[in-house]
């Protein structure tokens, strides 16, 4: 397969590489899709190859479409891919309050947990994301069982405003207001 970078921007800190996804990519998008202990903490289901290759093909599609996108954390020492990060147009169907505004979303492998990687890479994405764009706000959606995701979105700014139902399990919606300069 080809190893053609996707348009996305490399942002960088002292432990992480975040960068576009890539085709070369799929093999760890398939680990990440499959580690059931990191997917239980987002609600939606374990991923087979075939729609990891086609959520690959859309994270690639989306930053050309919408300008923002995921990017992948990998880890500056090992090289290693430990998850994703940012921010996506998903249209969960949660309302306009939600559905109108860029959605935050990270995952990270289960025996990446404890590193403190989410909030790490969240607030550099968070940030190109205010440098880059103007959006009023920006959301995220955590599953009400996840105390840890909820207190890293606290951490970033975000606040819940509302509760619903996504893939038949509660979750919080949070909102963070972009304060002007």
């Amino acid at each position: 397969m080809a190893n053609e970078t996707t348009s996305g921007p490399t942002l960088e800190t002292t432990r992480l590489i975040l960068r576009p996804h890539q085709i070369d990519d799929f093999e760890a998008c398939c680990f990440l899709s499959t580690d059931i202990d990191a997917q239980n903490l987002i609600p939606h289901r374990v991923l087979g190859r075939e729609q990891t290759w086609h959520r690959l093909l859309g994270m690639i599609g989306h930053w050309q479409i919408m300008g923002y996108g995921l990017l992948l954390i990998q880890e500056r020492i090992s090289g290693r891919v430990v998850g994703e990060v940012g921010y996506a147009q998903s249209l969960r169907g949660l309302g306009s309050d939600f559905d109108s505004w860029p959605e935050l979303s990270w995952t990270v492998a289960s025996d990446a947990h404890g590193h403190g990687y989410p909030t790490e890479a969240a607030q550099v994405m968070q940030n190109w994301l205010d440098e880059n764009f103007e959006f009023e706000r920006t959301v995220c959606m955590i599953d009400l069982h996840y105390a840890a995701a909820r207190h890293t979105a606290e951490r970033l700014g975000f606040h819940v405003y509302g509760r619903d139902e996504y893939n038949r399990r509660p979750v919080s919606k949070l909102r963070r207001i972009r304060l002007h300069d």
